[in-house]
């Protein structure tokens, strides 16, 4: 019996080896096959039907795809596995990817899986994902652990649904912004990596940059909350009789929505009372949000409206009447003080606006009539 010789004698096989030689693409479909087949297996277990319904169709999927690269023509296979490898390069996610760009240590990481067709377990495992991933806080590494999990990319499309509907929620009730779906995905992206569910902070801070920098040239339109700060701040404004500019209320109202502005309500409010007091010295030490001037010059604003029957809401605290009555008059000891309500009265019987009312016509013809008595001529 001859011996085979020795160069002729197979080499033993090495699945690990065998793997290598695949195609990237062929290789992936395959990881994403076991992944679907353990998914079913999940949705099994938790007898949820639409869960499992779910899984079975994506397991068909994913079958499908191997099968495609298998069969039809070699510029068919060529086709379809240059279409899974693209779908692999998009699975790092814009938010990955776009980390290139700012991140060096990850650079190279993601350039070199890209050129070395990697897996995603693979790319997870390098040392440099890994140290970086130790920089980031608990969010990030939940996120990544989830988006690049094939098993658990139903759990990850149903968090990034979530996570755009509450970023465009925000926007368009806050802030009533347009985000287009490229902004709503690298958006939602943030949202979930950078933990902003439970603390909003970083896309507040987005969102009011946004509006500041877009205004009208991007079409960017304030609203919402915005708009109801401003009106907020109107109110205030007239309340302490302190007059502002139109672009003063835009950008406090658009402040108070943004963290890193250093604004608060309480700030601006305070800010009042130190302009009013300055106007209005005579009720230094007295104002409050509770208290504002026009809660101090109530008995003045109703005496205005009796006597020159107006509403007393329609008068504003600039009136030079009132002007008068809170600044033409001092104490003893030089100090401003409020002009007594009998001067006052007698201030507005002066004033052009008191001369074509009702009261000014009765109070001239009973005077009137009282004349005609004192000569002797009787009604």
């Amino acid at each position: 019996m001859s011996v085979p010789s020795v160069e002729n004698e197979r080499a033993p096989r090495n699945p690990e080896e065998e793997d290598r030689q695949k195609p990237f693409a062929v290789r992936q479909a395959q990881l994403d096959i076991e992944a679907a087949e353990r998914e079913l297996e999940a949705a099994k277990e938790s007898k949820s039907q639409s869960r499992i319904d779910r899984a079975k169709e994506n397991l068909a999927e994913k079958r499908q795809v191997l099968k495609d690269l298998r069969a039809g023509s070699k510029k068919d296979r060529r086709s379809a596995r240059k279409e899974q490898a693209a779908e692999y390069y998009e699975r790092l996610g814009p938010y990955i990817v776009g980390l290139v760009k700012n991140v060096p240590e990850l650079r190279e990481t993601v350039q070199e899986a890209i050129a070395n067709n990697w897996n995603i377990d693979k790319f997870l495992r390098d040392q440099r994902v890994v140290d970086w991933l130790s920089t980031k806080g608990t969010s990030a590494k939940e996120a990544i652990a989830l988006e690049f999990d094939p098993a658990r990319s139903q759990e990850w499309a149903d968090k990034l649904r979530d996570a755009r509907n509450a970023v465009n929620d925000l926007a368009r009730q806050t802030y009533n912004l347009n985000l287009d779906d490229e902004q709503l995905d690298r958006l939602a992206r943030r949202f979930i990596y950078e933990g902003w569910e439970t603390n909003p902070r970083g896309l507040q801070v987005w969102m009011a940059d946004r509006v500041e920098r877009g205004g009208a040239a991007t079409e960017t339109l304030t609203g919402g909350t915005v708009d109801s700060n401003e009106r907020d701040l109107r109110g205030l404004a007239r309340q302490f009789g302190v007059p502002q500019t139109d672009k003063w209320f835009e950008d406090q109202a658009l402040n108070l929505l943004n963290p890193d502005s250093g604004i608060t309500r309480e700030k601006l409010v305070n800010d009042m009372i130190s302009q009013a007091e300055s106007l209005f010295p005579v009720f230094s030490g007295q104002l409050s949000e509770q208290y504002t001037v026009r809660d101090a010059a109530s008995p003045y604003l109703a005496q205005l409206s009796r006597w020159l029957e107006v509403d007393a809401d329609s008068v504003e605290l600039d009136d030079y009447l009132l002007s008068k009555a809170f600044t033409s008059v001092q104490d003893e000891k030089g100090q401003p003080k409020a002009m007594s309500l009998w001067d006052f009265q007698k201030e507005i019987r002066k004033d052009d606006r008191w001369q074509t009312t009702e009261n000014a016509m009765t109070m001239y013809t009973d005077f009137g009539e009282r004349l005609l008595k004192m000569f002797g001529f009787r009604g």
